[in-house]
């Protein structure tokens, strides 16, 4: 075989796109989006975030199964990025759940072993007056 000339222009006119995944959002899809990584920034999606979300896509009038989809995605990135495993933890109301983060590999220096050991315990002083909240 010969050595063939092959030579590529672009238009003058052309722009380069975005690598997606081949996820095409629309601009509805692409706003909540944005809400929803908003949301899960913190690794926490409240109960008031939650319904925000839930009312905007109603507002909106998004596929759920796309949102679903597109949640998905955003938390998968945000694992990826942050080397966390976000669990979904229900407490009880269908208004209401938690994300936690849990990391990819277990610790092993003492520093980060002190910190989880800290967390564990101020999370469970939370739950604790919450609980007596919900009392009063």
């Amino acid at each position: 075989m010969g050595d063939v000339d092959v030579s590529f222009e672009h238009e003058s006119t052309f722009e380069h796109g975005e690598v997606t995944g081949n996820v095409r959002l629309g601009e509805l899809e692409a706003t909540y989006g944005e809400l929803f990584s908003e949301a899960i920034e913190d690794g926490v999606i409240t109960a008031e975030e939650r319904a925000q979300l839930e009312r905007t896509a109603q507002a909106l009038g998004l596929d759920r199964d796309r949102l679903r989809a597109l949640e998905a995605a955003l938390q998968a990135v945000y694992e990826e990025r942050h080397r966390v495993k976000i669990v979904v933890q229900d407490s009880g109301s269908p208004q209401s759940s938690r994300l936690t983060l849990e990391p990819l590999e277990p610790a092993t220096d003492a520093r980060t072993l002190a910190f989880q050991r800290r967390i564990a315990t101020l999370e469970a002083k939370v739950a604790e007056l919450e609980r007596e909240l919900e009392d009063a």
